[in-house]
């Protein structure tokens, strides 16, 4: 048994947990770590990157319950053709080509529903791939091959007449029979480790966007969701954050829209730009990383198979912007089995395919207001997108821009996940999920700018003309009220959440209103705001 561990492997497990990682000798006992069959750890062990050889031993040359390991040699390394090697990653179902040691391309089995299907796929593969020579083939054959036995298919190769030692094929019956990979995609969730730091499916730092997720944009006609997508897009390029939204590396898009012709859209990039004052290398980088593209006159399936599949296969971006939603659905938005169906059925595979994520810029039907006419406010802005819920709930994070009724200043929401980009009120603690943001006023330039609060014609209609008498009209008398439930007061009252913030907060540097931590059970202190000051009995230890 070699002493050496293949590179890059976890160490093994504890025993009795149920779980079998690689190393280079894991001890396991059948009956208490061993699963169901030796074969099942040999989906995970033995089909590995660059050909480690895998093989299952036994210590005493006995029965159960006599213990066995699992042996690897890292120096018994397979055949390979022009650097190639192949490998089927079973937790994904996908078939993973190597270029040197580099991953080059992989094949989603996911795809391949049935026998027919898969077939249909391999019979052109080769005359599509003039890379893949015989040996290469032969290699991904036997992959899919071990992949189809271990799913208990039964399969024969089939070969071309003209190279009857080269397989082509398999020969099923029935020749369509179900490939049930969802069948082996349940995993015990002792199995499953929280992210690292370095967590390579994370797009938008603290999880808020990762690859295979979806991000709706949702606003208004006419707001600029388009130019708000823009200087996201350039900012995610560089590695800056968005309105304190930081990507977790420099990330490619591609933008895929129906509305905005080219010189709209170098309108949109060059002001973004401008307004960031961004050097020549950093505008170079910003514009080699993003790719766009009009696509006005596709919908529904020919959208996805004939305009996002090859453009995605081409350009294989970090995110894929669509913009607007409406413009490439094929029917009712309204409905959720539509709405659904192009999301979850159409989009989502893509998604899953080319390991990406999507930010979907949908409309508001109307300027969105909640029961009694009152703006909405929190996790109800996740649900301001027109048409169906479909929308909002298939998104793992929402942001949506309203106007505060002050020319050129907006309210930047997040509706949903927003406690994970970390936004703070103007006291520097307290969470908010919104954010003031504005036009940048240098002509020629579309590009915008956190609000500085500077326009006091703006700061009236941001605050709705309302004065600190009217934030303390909710204060209690004699008792403390919740910071979150104050501002929803008065938010019910029509002062705009922003305006409320600002208020309550020239209250606390007046002196007329007062902070207090209150105690809670294995909790952080809860902030509540009074009339007067916490007694020092009542403070929370620091």
């Amino acid at each position: 048994m070699s002493d050496e561990s293949p590179p890059k492997e976890k160490p093994a497990t504890s025993e009795g947990d149920g779980v079998i990682r690689r190393n280079d000798a894991a001890t396991i006992t059948p009956g208490v770590n061993l699963p169901r069959s030796i074969t099942h750890i040999f989906q995970d062990l033995e089909r590995k990157p660059f050909g480690y050889s895998v093989s299952i031993k036994n210590l005493e040359n006995g029965t159960p319950p006599a213990p066995w390991y699992l042996d690897i040699d890292p120096d018994a390394v397979l055949p390979k053709s022009k650097g190639y090697s192949t490998w089927f990653d079973w937790p994904t179902k996908r078939l993973r080509i190597y270029k040197d040691e580099e991953l080059f391309q992989e094949i989603d089995m996911h795809a391949f529903e049935n026998g027919a299907r898969l077939n249909e796929f391999l019979l052109g593969y080769r005359q599509k791939n003039a890379w893949c020579d015989v040996v290469t083939w032969k290699s991904i054959m036997e992959e899919i091959e071990n992949a189809l036995i271990n799913l208990g298919i039964s399969c024969d190769p089939l070969s071309m007449p003209s190279a009857p030692s080269v397989p082509a094929g398999f020969l099923f019956t029935p020749s369509d029979v179900p490939l049930p990979w969802m069948v082996r995609d349940a995993r015990s969730i002792g199995e499953l480790e929280l992210p690292g730091a370095d967590d390579p499916n994370e797009l938008l730092k603290e999880r808020f966007l990762c690859r295979g997720g979806g991000l709706l944009l949702v606003g208004p006609t006419g707001v600029g969701k388009s130019s708000l997508s823009m200087q996201m897009a350039v900012c995610f390029s560089l590695g800056n954050h968005f309105f304190g939204i930081m990507p977790a590396a420099p990330l490619r898009s591609l933008i895929v829209q129906a509305e905005n012709d080219d010189g709209d859209m170098a309108e949109m990039f060059q002001g973004v730009c401008r307004g960031m004052a961004l050097s020549d290398e950093d505008k170079m980088e910003a514009g080699w990383s993003i790719k766009t593209i009009a696509v006005d006159s596709k919908r529904g399936d020919p959208f996805f198979d004939n305009a996002l599949e090859p453009l995605l296969a081409c350009h294989q971006p970090d995110i894929l912007w669509i913009d607007p939603a409406l413009a490439y659905i094929d029917g009712d938005s309204n409905t959720q089995k539509d709405a659904g169906k192009w999301l979850r059925a159409g989009l989502n595979p893509l998604l899953h395919k080319h390991n990406c994520a999507a930010v979907v810029v949908h409309h508001t039907a109307k300027p969105p207001r909640g029961p009694g006419n009152v703006p909405l406010t929190g996790s109800d802005r996740a649900y301001m997108g027109s048409g169906s819920a479909e929308f909002a709930n298939w998104a793992r994070a929402v942001i949506s821009i309203q106007s505060t009724g002050a020319p050129g200043v907006f309210e930047l929401s997040a509706g949903k996940r927003s406690s994970r980009i970390g936004w703070k009120s103007a006291d520097g603690a307290t969470r908010v999920d919104t954010k003031l943001i504005a036009h940048s006023k240098e002509p020629g330039v579309i590009c915008w700018n956190e609000y500085d609060g500077k326009d006091l014609s703006a700061e009236s209609a941001i605050k709705g003309m309302k004065t600190m008498d009217d934030v303390m009209a909710h204060v209690p008398t004699n008792e403390t009220i919740e910071k979150k439930a104050l501002m929803s007061k008065c938010c019910a009252a029509k002062i705009s959440r922003r305006g409320a913030e600002d208020l309550i907060a020239e209250a606390i540097d007046a002196k007329r209103l007062f902070e207090w931590q209150v105690k809670r059970p294995g909790a952080r202190p809860q902030i509540h705001v009074a009339r007067n000051p916490q007694p020092v009995e009542l403070e929370v230890a620091k």
